[in-house]
């Protein structure tokens, strides 16, 4: 519903109303970076700030995170800033960085592994830095203590009961028998894994600048476990038995879908222009040019390549989305009255916007 659209914050947490539940209230796990967005911004209004403003100073200021920032825009006060990277058949190819600014509390700001070092032991802290008070030590304990179960969690494979929740922001979960708070995080060309061992006053943070790539967490993993003196061999050993000794990752997925093969579509191409409107993804813009049909929605925009008969792929220009299936549907008219949209699951119908002017349909 973000992910390149074009919206404000204020525009997305007002179209959260239409999103349906994936399950009765706080009976199961689902990550969800709206909600992060809310609480975010419910945190700056009871602060009397904008989200930047406050955890800049409530946060990064009394932590000493000087190359800290909450968004890309703030990138033109340091000089080296790494570039983030995509995967490509021939290899890893440079992109732009990506702007998030309307999900900033879930995912815009801007660290290094020194600043990110500093957060990591406030974190293992009672709630105070350097002597200063940053948050109460019970909040800080709320944080860290599971909220909702994790489906995953049972036995090991050494008969060892083994936790898997989410706390308040980290996963908590069991890594060689101790207690483990992690969490991974993914934008387009960049990757980080923040992990932590509290009883051993450990922690790690990984930060990479390639899309989606498992390589922080694993070093993380290695780290933690040269920490606590793992032996390699047993690492080895559990991982041919397909059982490891962490627990979940997260971060934003992407989606990716296989193209299939295609073919003409049932009718000429322009059946199947014109807006279609859905209250919570908003528009998108259907349009033939040079004998193809493009799409616009917010940011996204590129070619519908057919798939056959009123089943297209649409590329829409960014790398965690690069396809997604369309389905016109096909009005009495011999138009396309609606146009489904499928992404990891969850299929909206956007309804055709109705031309200024034109007669009411039934």
């Amino acid at each position: 519903m973000w992910l390149g659209s074009g919206m404000t914050r204020a525009e997305i947490i007002h179209k959260l109303r239409f999103q349906p539940p994936a399950t009765s209230f706080r009976s199961a796990y689902a990550y969800n970076n709206p909600m992060i967005v809310v609480a975010g911004e419910a945190a700056a209004k009871a602060g009397g700030s904008t989200w930047e403003e406050l955890i800049q100073q409530r946060l990064m200021t009394p932590l000493g995170m000087t190359h800290s920032f909450p968004v890309v825009k703030d990138f033109s006060k340091v000089s080296d800033v790494a570039t983030p990277h995509a995967n490509g058949p021939s290899g890893s190819y440079a992109i732009d960085h990506e702007i998030l600014e309307n999900i900033g509390p879930a995912g815009s700001i801007n660290s290094t592994a020194r600043d990110m070092a500093q957060w990591l032991r406030f974190q293992m802290g009672d709630g105070t830095f350097n002597g200063k008070r940053i948050i109460s030590t019970a909040a800080l304990r709320e944080v860290h203590t599971p909220q909702t179960l994790i489906g995953g969690a049972g036995r090991g494979g050494d008969g060892i009961a083994r936790l898997n929740a989410y706390g308040l922001g980290w996963f908590i979960a069991d890594f060689h028998g101790l207690v483990y708070w992690n969490h991974g995080g993914n934008t387009v060309g960049m990757t980080s894994a923040l992990d932590i061992l509290p009883t051993e006053k450990v922690g790690v943070v990984v930060l990479s600048n390639l899309d989606h790539t498992g390589m922080p967490g694993a070093v993380a993993r290695w780290v933690l476990e040269r920490q606590i003196h793992v032996p390699v061999e047993a690492v080895a050993q559990a991982g041919r038995a397909g059982r490891g000794g962490g627990g979940a990752g997260g971060g934003r997925g992407g989606a990716a879908t296989s193209t299939p093969p295609a073919s003409m579509p049932a009718l000429p191409l322009t059946a199947y222009t014109g807006t279609f409107v859905d209250s919570l993804l908003g528009e998108l813009t259907v349009t033939v040019q040079n004998d193809k049909l493009m799409g616009v929605r917010g940011l996204l925009h590129g070619p519908i390549e057919p798939a056959g008969r009123d089943n297209f792929t649409w590329s829409t220009g960014i790398i965690v989305l690069p396809t997604l299936p369309l389905e016109f549907l096909i009005g009495p008219d011999g138009r396309a009255r609606a146009v489904t949209v499928s992404l990891q699951g969850d299929t909206r119908e956007l309804v055709r916007k109705p031309t200024p002017g034109a007669p009411a349909g039934r």
